[in-house]
């Protein structure tokens, strides 16, 4: 298969019906995870404070080992309810919010870290105090959170089992002109009210529920003092040059349209990490969410010596090496 783009991203009908069949499955009436009493609620001490965890483990387990989750910047769990649907009573798991979070308990200076590569030093600590170090496990990052997993790998703090990420970013993506001069110019006291008027205003424009549902979550979870530092600590940050120095295997996931990233970039990043390995799964923009559950309780199901679940297999995309 060459590079063609239209090649790579070329499903056929039997894929399509086969991605179809696992999203049915993974319609599950399960409770939201992140709603009070579904799950345990674990704070985790680490540098300036401590990190929010929902954690659940079912009586009876039918996967093989747990999954742990970090989610997008900034967004409330909500965005995410859809994640946890496909192993929801069928499997342990863990959803870790980063410090940038609303939900996370952060001593508040002007000097305290909020950026990626201060997420990534938290990693380790959080995958130890949750006694994940030496037990297989699925670490699992979507977007901003499959950014602190490459910056932390970069870093070699961790070496996780089995590492897998779903549309993740390597670089600043979150941010534009606009923004830049609104974040610098309007005081924090300010900010607060502003999100209800933006609120306003974007989903007046939006058709997509999902889309709608997503920036809602979004603005949810967005404390503003913390969103305008991690902001502009975040502003430099670009390793997109550095994926080669990633040691562990590598599955990068992608399946709708993303607005941060041409389609070719998540293969790229993949044949840029030496054992990166790229799984390409179409579905709808609503769908988004569960196709990554999905995903995630299909390597769940497995361990790590397993390696890419059967399941999967037909979804892998080659990666050609120059």
């Amino acid at each position: 298969m060459s590079e063609n783009n239209n090649q790579i991203f070329n499903l056929t009908t039997e894929q399509k019906q086969s991605i179809n069949t696992y999203l049915d499955k993974g319609r599950r009436d399960v409770p939201m995870f992140c709603e009070e009493g579904v799950n345990e609620v674990i704070y985790i001490p680490i540098k300036d404070g401590e990190l929010r965890v929902f954690y659940h483990k079912p009586e009876k387990s039918l996967t093989k080992r747990p999954i742990v989750f970090l989610p997008g910047y900034v967004a409330a769990p909500f965005t995410w309810k859809d994640f946890h649907v496909p192993h929801h009573g069928i499997g342990e798991y863990f959803y870790v919010d980063t410090r940038e979070k609303a939900s996370s308990k952060i001593k508040r200076n002007r000097k305290v870290s909020l950026d990626i590569e201060q997420s990534a030093r938290d990693l380790p600590e959080v995958i130890d105090y949750l006694g994940l170090s030496k037990r297989d496990h699925v670490l699992y990052g979507a977007s901003y959170g499959g950014a602190v997993i490459f910056q932390s790998l970069i870093q070699q703090l961790i070496e996780p089992p089995t590492v897998v990420t779903f549309d993740p970013v390597t670089k600043w993506v979150y941010g534009n002109f606009f923004s830049n001069v609104m974040m610098r110019i309007v005081p924090l006291f300010i900010l607060s009210p502003m999100r209800t008027i933006f609120a306003k205003i974007s989903l007046a424009r939006m058709e997509n529920q999902a889309q709608k549902d997503r920036l809602v979550a979004f603005l949810q979870g967005a404390e503003p003092w913390k969103f305008k530092q991690s902001f502009f600590q975040n502003k430099k940050f670009d390793i997109s040059n550095d994926l080669s120095e990633i040691k562990s295997e590598l599955f990068i996931c992608h399946g709708p349209l993303d607005k941060y990233h041409p389609r070719i970039d998540y293969y790229n990043f993949a044949k840029a990490i030496p054992k990166g390995r790229f799984i390409f799964m179409e579905t709808k923009d609503e769908d988004r969410e569960l196709l990554a559950g999905v995903i995630a309780t299909e390597f769940a199901m497995k361990t790590k010596t397993d390696g890419l679940p059967e399941s999967l297999k037909s979804f892998e995309i080659p990666i050609y090496k120059d």
